[in-house]
Parts: structure tokens; C-alpha cells; sequence
């Protein structure tokens, strides 16, 4: 387990390694600088700087998970890495800063532009919910057949370790939590659809936005159906931890790591100004608070995707049922 626990950290130490090279070609550390400024000596000795210090702490991380027996400091030894790279982040973005150019006051806009349109868009965003409605409808005419103590957690090697009695609570919860997610999707769909700027048909923005939204509902369906399995799992003899779940999971990364391989390209070609000023990036670019911007999400200057801009009041009703349905769990599935 702590093999697979170490993994974990080399990863996360990987994703910061290459989180400076996820930005346009304008941006270094996510702030606007000349063109040609990520192919200079200051710019890669800066680089540098970030890189020993993301690898020191991954190193030091993966010491402690193959050291330590106890999974209880998994948490804090993560939470430790990612704080010594976000500090060290934030260091160098603010050198960068001092050589930061300015932005122009005005900024082109592309009037008339529609909307990016996916094949039946409203119905296949909607449609995963209805594998939960026909998981439930499962359930509730085979209730006679689900027996009254059943698995509800699995060990890396496919033992139960935890149980839940018969309940409505237990067995319908997961469904519940998983109607929550989907909600969760639907607004970052239609945040991405009609609250981002309108770019032009065929321009690097513009496909990283489609891309962004194919990779939305391809997660949406895969989770949908991940959720709908391990609902009815308390009538099936297979396991979750089988070759189902691990199926559908292989496929999620498979489908993450192609869309973040093909948006990462797409954020190297030369692309219009994103609109934002640097001003309005808060907590080392990470995140975005402009009450004056009326767009609700705007392309991140830092990583692949897009963000909410905190200074529209929409986005702290959408943070607050994302609150919401991270604590369902607690009471739903515990």
C-alpha cells in the first residue's frame, strides 16, 4: 500500500513540476511578460529555483510515506508537499512581477460569435441523471433481495473492510450524492457555454473551450455510470474494486490525460490577450476577483481549464453547493 501511496507523490510532484509550462505564451508564473521572456536565462534560472524546491519536498514526501507504517499521516505529509510548492510558486511569481509588462486599457472583444454548440448538448447532460433514476427504480423493486449487512468499502485488494446495514439511508445515499455531483456539472457546463467570452470560430481560445467542454461531459458520463454501479453493487456478486470499476476508472484517466494533452498544446499557440488583469489574480494567480468583469469563468492563467471569477456573486452560489455536496458524504454514506 505504500508503494502505491508513493506513487501518489511522485505524481503530485510531476504535476507541479509542469504546472509553470500550463499558461499561455504571454504569461510566466501567471503573469503577463514579453513574448520571447520564457526563453531567457532569468526566466529559466527562476524556473530552476521552483523545480529544486518542488522535487526537495517530493523527495522528503516520499521518505516519510515509505517510512511511516501509519495511514493516518498520508494527509499532512500531502498537504506538506503541495505547501512547500505553492510557497515556493508564489516567491518566484512575485520576482516576476518586477518584469511583468503592462496591459493594454483596451481589449479586443469578438462581437456576434455563438456560443461553442456539442452535439445535443442539453439531452447528454442531462441524460447520466436518468442512470441514477433507473439505479434507484433497480433497487427499489429488487428492496426484498438486498441483504440486511452489505459491503460498502474496499481495501486496494478488493477485501471489504467497511459495512453498512439495510437502510434507506445506505443504500440510496450514494445515489443522492451522485445527483448532487451531476447538478454540480450541469452549471459548470452552462458556465463554460454562456458565461466565458466569445472567441472566434476555429481560434486557439475557442477550441480550448470546446475541448474543455467534450472533457466535461466525458467525466460527467463516466462518473455517472461509476456512481450508478456501486449503487446497485448490494444485489451484484461483483465487487466494486473489480474490473468494472476499474475499467470505467482506467478510461477517466485515459480521457483526462489525451483532453490535458491536447489543451496543453493548444495554450502554446499564440493566442488574443485573456482580458484579466494581473491585478485581479489573487493568492499566487490562482485565483480570479473582478466585480467589473461580468464574465462568470474565465480560461485559468495558471493550468489547464477554466476558473470561476469570484467577483461575480453566482460563483459563490455555486462554491456554497459545492460546500454542500462535499459534506453529504458525512452524513449520507458514513
Amino acid at each position: 500500500m505504500n508503494w502505491m501511496l508513493a506513487g501518489a507523490v511522485i505524481c503530485s510532484g510531476l504535476i507541479m513540476h509542469l504546472l509553470p509550462v500550463w499558461q499561455r505564451r504571454n504569461l510566466f508564473f501567471g503573469i503577463s511578460v514579453q513574448q520571447d521572456f520564457r526563453n531567457s536565462a532569468e526566466a529559466g534560472r527562476l524556473m530552476n529555483n521552483y523545480r529544486v524546491v518542488v522535487w526537495g519536498a517530493t523527495a522528503l514526501a516520499l521518505c516519510l510515506i515509505l517510512a511511516v507504517p501509519s495511514e493516518r499521516f498520508v494527509v499532512p505529509i500531502y498537504l506538506a508537499q503541495a505547501l512547500a510548492a505553492l510557497v515556493a510558486f508564489a516567491m518566484v511569481r512575485r520576482k516576476v512581477e518586477s518584469m511583468g509588462v503592462s496591459q493594454p486599457a483596451v481589449h479586443r472583444a469578438t462581437l456576434g460569435a455563438e456560443p461553442p454548440q456539442l452535439p445535443g448538448t442539453v439531452f447528454a447532460c442531462v441524460l447520466p441523471l436518468a442512470l441514477f433514476a433507473a439505479a434507484a427504480l433497480y433497487l427499489n423493486a429488487n428492496w426484498e433481495s438486498i441483504p440486511e449487512r452489505f459491503p460498502v468499502h474496499w481495501d486496494a485488494w478488493g477485501q471489504a473492510n467497511r459495512w453498512s446495514s439495510k437502510s434507506l439511508k445506505s443504500v440510496y445515499g450514494i445515489l443522492v450524492f451522485g445527483a448532487f455531483l451531476q447538478l454540480m456539472f450541469l452549471f459548470l457546463n452552462y458556465a463554460m457555454k454562456e458565461g466565458t467570452r466569445r472567441s472566434a470560430p476555429g481560434s486557439s481560445r475557442r477550441k480550448f473551450l470546446e475541448a474543455n467542454l467534450w472533457l466535461l461531459l466525458i467525466v460527467q458520463w463516466i462518473t455517472a455510470a461509476i456512481f450508478a454501479y456501486i449503487a446497485v453493487t448490494p444485489l451484484e456478486p461483483i465487487k466494486p474494486s473489480g474490473w468494472v470499476i476499474a475499467g470505467l476508472s482506467a478510461t477517466l484517466l485515459i480521457t483526462v490525460l489525451g483532453f490535458a494533452m491536447y489543451m496543453a498544446k493548444l495554450q502554446a499557440e499564440p493566442a488574443e490577450s485573456d482580458n484579466t488583469p494581473d491585478d485581479c489574480w489573487r493568492f499566487g494567480g490562482q485565483v480570479y476577483y473582478n466585480p467589473d468583469d461580468p464574465a462568470l469563468m474565465v480560461e485559468k492563467r495558471i493550468g489547464l481549464g477554466f476558473t470561476m471569477n469570484f467577483g461575480n456573486k453566482m460563483s459563490w452560489a455555486f462554491l456554497g453547493f459545492t460546500a454542500l455536496t462535499m459534506v453529504l458524504p458525512i452524513f449520507l454514506l458514513k
